[in-house]
């Protein structure tokens, strides 16, 4: 995530790091989320830590939580061991009760460890309908969206999005929201209990 990312759709990221990138959308969707009664929280993998617990979802909470996240790193020589990541992120998910929706910033690129596919197949056995991966693509050579589209796959209720039209349209970030965080059954809104995002 520290290379610059080389999409094809829109040159004018050109230049700009995949994670500085998935920051910014991180921020802007934040912008939108309804203050409703779920919990929300922040962590990184490659290196696993937490930006911000598990809690009542508050807006400057995990706009403060995604803030100091480094967009700076240095590359070279570190590795993205993304299916430990996602093993780190089952022991948050295994406290928490009702619905939970699991958020991935990634460009997918898994270059250490376990399978990260294989992993998130484990939970979504483990869990069931419990969880559900939604997924901000940042991917930009097609083992990263292969990788990315299976993981939001999983679920019925999984989504996919690609991070850099996230970036560049309200519309969109709205209906990936609204695809991750709510269930509509009959007309009636079913809220999501914990949102977890997760950025490697």
């Amino acid at each position: 995530m520290a290379f610059s990312y080389k999409g094809q759709r829109y040159v004018q990221f050109g230049g700009v790091s995949k994670i500085m990138m998935a920051k910014s959308t991180a921020v802007e969707l934040n912008k939108l989320i309804p203050a409703l009664p779920y919990k929300a929280g922040v962590y990184t993998f490659a290196p696993y830590k937490q930006y911000g617990a598990m809690a009542p979802y508050d807006k400057g909470a995990v706009d403060k939580a995604i803030a100091p996240i480094k967009t700076d790193y240095e590359a070279y020589g570190r590795m993205t061991p993304m299916g430990v990541g996602l093993q780190d992120l089952d022991k948050v998910v295994g406290g928490l009760s009702g619905k939970t929706a699991v958020i991935l910033f990634t460009d997918g690129d898994s270059n250490r460890g376990i399978d990260p596919v294989g992993v998130a197949k484990q939970m979504q056995a483990k869990y069931g309908d419990k969880i559900c991966f939604s997924v901000v693509s940042f991917a930009d050579n097609k083992n990263g969206e292969r990788i990315n589209k299976e993981i939001a796959a999983l679920s019925k209720c999984g989504c996919f999005a690609l991070g850099e039209e996230l970036l560049r349209n309200q519309a969109a970030r709205e209906a990936f929201l609204k695809c991750a965080l709510y269930d509509f059954i009959d007309d009636e809104v079913v809220i999501f209990r914990s949102i977890y995002f997760d950025f490697d």
